[in-house]
């Protein structure tokens, strides 16, 4: 990692605050859990996956949500 890299500050928001931010860069950790904690659950993940202005990644180990796995299908 070059110093440049190092200097980038990372900001950690839970899910249910992050509705009405925008970030660069976004790293969503387990999909399901975020739809299952709740009943509008599918919603609070739509409004986290939309929370990134250029790059979004999906960090998981439990199978992805139905609605999400989806868009990996060609």
């Amino acid at each position: 990692m070059n110093s440049a890299e190092e200097d980038v500050p990372l900001t950690v928001v839970p899910a249910t605050l992050a509705k009405g931010l925008e970030f660069d860069h976004v790293i969503v950790g387990e999909p399901a859990a975020i739809v299952a904690a709740e009943q509008r659950g599918l919603h609070r993940l739509y409004v986290v996956l939309t929370r990134a202005v250029s790059k979004l990644t999906v960090l998981h180990a439990e199978p992805l949500p139905a609605e999400l796995a989806a868009f990996g299908e060609s």
